[in-house]
C-alpha cells in the first residue's frame, strides 16, 4: 500500500477551548496564540552515562497574550508549531479578552479541549540559509566552565558539520557571545531545574528578531539537578524565536543535536522487540515491539554516544537539503546498489512500504563524519566479537501513517538478552538478512565494498495491502489519498453517527469522489492535513447540524469555500435527500437497508455505486414517509432489500412494493458476514480482480472505504478482528481476486487475518 506519511502541512490550527461555564451559553470568541514544543535531552554525547539512558521529554505549550500554558500531548497530537487561532467558548462572566482567557487557562477556569485547524500559515517555515547564534552565559553562583574560546571552537565545528551534511545549504554563524551575567534564582528553581527565568533573561539580553534564523543559546552554569545536557525548541519557541539551553558543556554532539531540534527535527530511536510476554528474550522484529528514543547511533538525532553521526537521508529530505536522486521510494522489491552515506552523493537510501510501515535502508562505513563507528568492539552473548555500533547496512522503520513527531527507529538484527544492552551492532553485513514478521519483506545484503552495498529487498507477493491510519479520521483521509488522488470535490460525513455516510457512499463512489469523516464540531487534525494537501474546490456535508454542526461548516467554508449540505429531519429523510440529489428517476435499481443495523448497508454500498443506484434507509417495521416518497419519485426498475427479516421486516417489503411499483427482492444470510458474502456472490458472479475487506465489528473504516470500492467496482466483504468467517472464506475462494485491500489498522483487523487473506489471492 501507499499510505503517505503525515507531514508538516500546517503551522496553523484551531484550538477549541471549553470553559466550565460553557453550558451557560456564552458566545464564542477568537484570540491568537502560538503553539510550541520544547525537548529536554538527557544522555547525549560520548560522556553520557550509557548504562542508564534517560528518555527525552517533550513539552507542548500555548502562548496567549504573553501567558504560556501547558498543552497535553494528546491535545497537541503531533501538529506543527506556529501561530494558531484559539477559539474559546466564553464563560457567563463575559471574560473574552486574550489576557483574561490566558489567565483562565492558567488558573484552570478554562481548559483546552481539542485542536482543530484554522485559516493561516499552512507549512513549516524554511530553514535553508545562514543561521545566526547569540550565546548568553548565565549563572547564579559561578560562571559556566565553558569558556568563550570553547564556545567558539564548538561553533566552528558545528558550522563545518552542517555545511558538509547539508551540502552547504544550512550554515551556523556565531554572531555574539554576551558577557556572563549573574541572575538570582530561588533554591527551589535550582533544585527543580526551572529554566524559564534564564530563558526570559537571555531573550531580553539578546534582543533578536523573532524568526527561524536567529538562535538564542542560554549557556547556563552547570546544574546537576537538571537531567538534561541540552534542551531546545522544535522550530520556533513560544515567543517566535529559536531557543537552546546548554547545561554547561562544549560538546559538539549536544550543540549540533539541539540545533537539529531548532531546525524542526525530532529524535531517532531504536526498535526493541520480544518473543515472550515477560520481555526477557529480545528478537530483531516481532509483533511486540517498542521504540526507544535516541537508540540510533547513525543519525544526528540519536544519542551520539560513540560520536557525532551524519544526518540520515530521511532527515535530509525533511530539511530540504537532500540532492535529487539520493533517496528512492520503491513500489516493489528489487536489488539496488547503495552508495555509503559518507560519499555524500548518489543513491544512498531506498524505502519501501510494507505491512503498514515504511522501511528505510542506508549503508554506513567507517569514513568521513562516521569514521569512528568501528572503533569499539564487544563480545556478544554468542561469543562473537562485533564492532559497536559498526559498519553495515542500516534498516529503519516508521509507521506509514506517522504523524509529524513520530520517530524513525533502527532495527537491530543482532539484539541480545532482553534488549537493554548498550553495546550493539544494529547493522547487516554481507550475507546477512532481516525478515519482517509474516514474511512480507526480507532485506538481504548481497555484497559490500568500502563505498557501496548491494541489497535485495524481497516482498511477499501475496497481493494483500492495508489502508489504515492512526484513527478513523486519518484512515478515511488515507483512503481518499490512495483511491481518489487529485480529486478536489469531496463529501464529508460524521465519524460518530454512521447513517448519513451509508447513504452517501454510493453517490460518492458513483461520482468518483472521496468521503472524509468529520467530528461534530471540528475538522479532525489528521483529516485536515490531507484536505490542505488536496485543497478541495467543493465540500458536501452529509447530515444536518445535529450531526455536523454549523461551526464545522463555517470552519470548512473559511478554509476551502463552496460548502453545501444535504440533510433531512432524520436519518431516513437524509437518505432520501441524498438520493434525490444524486439520482434521477428511472434508475435501474434502488437498494434499501436498515437504518438501525449498519453492516448490510456497508456491504451493499459499493454494489449500489457500481449499479448507479441509491441506498435508502428504513426502519425495521415501517417504511419512513420520506423514503416511500423517494421510491415513488425514482420509479426504479428493481428494488433490492439488504438483510433478513430481523433487520427489515416483511411489512416493509409490502410498503416498498406500493411505493416503487415493483416487487422487492431480498438478499439475506444467517449473519452480517453471510449477508456480505451473498451480496458479493449475486453482484459478482464471474469473480473479481479486487476485493475490499472491512471489519464487521467496527464500521468506521468501511464507511470511507465503500466509495473507494464502489468507484473501483469491487465487492466489500466483512471479517472479524481475528478470524475470517467460513462463509466469507468461501466467497473469497470463489472470487479468486488478484488483490485484496484491508481497511483499517491492526486493532480492527489483526495482522494474522491480513496474512491469512493472502491465501485467497491468485
Amino acid at each position: 500500500m501507499k499510505v503517505a506519511r503525515g507531514v508538516a502541512l500546517m503551522a496553523s490550527l484551531l484550538l477549541a477551548l471549553v470553559t466550565p461555564a460553557a453550558a451557560a451559553g456564552g458566545p464564542d470568541v477568537t484570540v491568537t496564540g502560538r503553539l510550541s514544543y520544547v525537548v529536554l535531552d538527557p544522555g547525549l554525547g560520548p560522556d553520557a552515562d550509557r548504562s542508564a539512558p534517560a528518555q527525552a521529554r517533550t513539552r507542548a505549550s500555548l502562548t496567549i497574550a504573553g501567558t504560556t500554558v501547558p498543552v497535553a500531548s494528546a491535545v497537541a497530537d503531533g501538529l506543527a508549531a506556529g501561530e494558531v487561532t484559539v477559539r474559546v467558548t466564553a464563560s457567563a462572566t463575559g471574560r473574552t479578552t486574550p489576557s483574561a482567557i490566558a489567565a483562565d487557562l492558567r488558573s484552570g477556569a478554562a481548559r483546552i479541549d481539542q485542536l482543530a485547524p484554522a485559516a493561516g500559515q499552512r507549512s513549516e517555515p524554511p530553514v535553508l540559509g545562514q543561521h545566526h547564534v547569540t550565546v548568553v552565559p548565565l549563572y547564579w553562583s559561578a560562571p559556566p566552565a565553558t569558556t568563550n574560546a570553547l564556545v567558539g571552537t564548538t561553533m566552528t565545528a558545528v558550522d563545518r558539520y552542517f555545511n558538509t551534511q547539508t551540502h552547504g545549504k544550512i550554515r551556523f554563524e556565531l554572531t555574539r557571545i554576551l558577557p556572563a551575567e549573574k541572575v538570582t534564582l530561588s533554591p527551589e528553581d535550582i533544585e527543580y531545574c526551572a529554566t524559564s527565568q534564564l530563558e526570559d533573561r537571555a531573550r531580553k539580553l539578546a534582543n533578536l528578531p523573532k524568526d527561524q534564523y536567529h538562535h538564542v543559546v542560554v549557556l547556563m552554569q552547570y546544574n546537576p539537578n537538571c537531567f538534561f545536557a541540552g534542551m531546545a525548541s522544535i522550530g520556533q519557541d513560544a515567543f517566535g524565536g529559536e531557543m537552546v539551553v546548554i547545561n554547561d558543556t562544549p560538546s559538539q554532539v549536544v550543540w549540533a543535536h539541539e540545533y537539529g531540534h531548532n531546525l524542526g527535527l525530532i529524535h531517532n530511536a531504536g526498535r526493541v522487540c520480544w518473543s515472550d510476554r515477560a520481555h526477557q528474550h529480545a528478537v530483531p522484529l516481532s509483533n511486540d515491539c517498542q521504540d526507544v528514543t535516541y537508540e540510533d547511533p547513525f543519525d544526528l538525532m540519536g544519542h551520539g554516544w560513540w560520536g557525532l553521526a551524519g544526518i540520515s537521508s530521511a532527515h535530509q529530505e525533511k530539511l530540504g537539503v537532500l540532492p535529487a536522486g539520493d533517496r528512492l521510494a520503491l513500489s516493489s522489491g528489487g536489488t539496488v546498489t547503495l552508495n555509503s552515506m559518507s560519499t555524500g552523493s548518489g543513491l544512498r537510501s531506498v524505502y519501501l512500504e510494507v505491512g503498514g510501515a515504511l522501511w528505510d535502508v542506508e549503508y554506513h562505513v567507517a569514513a568521513g563524519q562516521e569514521s569512528w563507528i568501528d572503533d569499539e568492539t564487544y563480545t556478544g552473548y554468542d561469543g562473537v566479537e562485533r564492532t559497536s555500533p559498526g559498519a553495515g547496512v542500516v534498516v529503519r522503520r516508521i509507521s506509514a501513517t506517522a504523524d509529524l513527531y513520530e520517530e524513525w527507529a533502527v532495527v537491530n538484527p543482532h539484539i541480545e538478552g532482553d534488549g537493554s544492552r548498550f553495546e550493539r551492532h544494529p547493522v547487516l553485513t554481507a550475507g546477512e538478512s532481516l525478515a519482517v514478521p509474516g514474511g512480507l519483506l526480507t532485506i538481504t545484503v548481497k555484497a559490500t565494498t568500502s563505498t557501496t552495498a548491494t541489497v535485495t529487498l524481497t516482498t511477499r507477493a501475496d497481493g494483500v495491502t492495508r489502508w489504515a491510519g492512526a484513527d478513523r479520521y486519518e484512515t478515511a483521509a488515507n483512503i481518499a489519498r490512495l483511491a481518489f488522488p487529485g480529486v478536489r470535490e469531496i463529501y464529508a460525513a460524521s465519524g460518530l453517527l454512521f447513517t448519513d455516510a451509508l447513504s452517501g457512499a454510493p453517490v460518492a463512489g458513483m461520482r468518483g469522489k472521496p468521503m472524509f469523516l468529520m467530528m461534530p464540531d471540528q475538522i479532525p487534525n489528521r483529516a485536515f492535513m490531507e484536505l490542505i494537501r488536496r485543497d478541495p474546490t467543493s465540500v458536501t456535508l452529509l447530515g444536518g447540524p445535529a450531526t455536523l454542526s454549523e461551526d464545522l461548516r463555517i470552519q470548512l467554508d473559511s478554509e476551502f469555500g463552496a460548502v453545501s449540505r444535504i440533510a433531512g429531519e432524520d436519518r431516513y429523510a437524509t437518505s432520501a435527500a441524498i438520493s434525490r440529489k444524486g439520482f434521477t428517476p428511472g434508475v435501474s435499481v434502488a437498494y434499501v437497508a436498515s437504518g438501525l443495523v449498519f453492516p448490510d448497508a456497508l456491504s451493499g454500498a459499493p454494489v449500489a455505486a457500481r449499479d448507479r443506484g441509491p441506498v435508502l434507509l428504513t426502519d425495521d417495521d415501517t417504511l419512513p414517509a420520506p423514503v416511500a416518497a423517494e421510491l415513488t419519485r425514482l420509479q426504479p426498475d428493481s428494488v433490492v432489500v439488504l438483510g433478513g427479516p430481523a433487520s427489515v421486516g416483511e411489512s416493509v417489503l409490502e410498503e416498498i412494493e406500493q411505493a416503487a411499483g415493483v416487487t422487492p427482492e431480498r438478499v439475506s444470510g444467517a449473519d452480517r458476514y453471510a449477508v456480505s458474502a451473498e451480496i458479493s456472490r449475486r453482484a459478482f458472479p464471474s469473480g473479481a480482480d479486487l476485493v475490499f475487506v472491512a471489519s464487521g465489528e467496527k464500521f468506521t473504516d468501511a464507511l470511507a472505504g465503500a466509495p473507494a470500492a464502489g468507484a473501483k467496482k469491487a465487492p466489500m466483504l466483512l471479517v472479524k478482528e481475528k478470524a475470517i468467517p467460513s462463509v466469507v472464506a468461501g466467497e473469497l475462494a470463489r472470487l479468486n481476486p488478484k488483490e485484496i485491500i484491508v481497511l483499517g489498522g491492526d486493532a480492527t483487523i489483526s495482522p494474522a487475518v491480513e496474512m491469512a487473506l493472502g491465501d485467497y489471492v491468485d
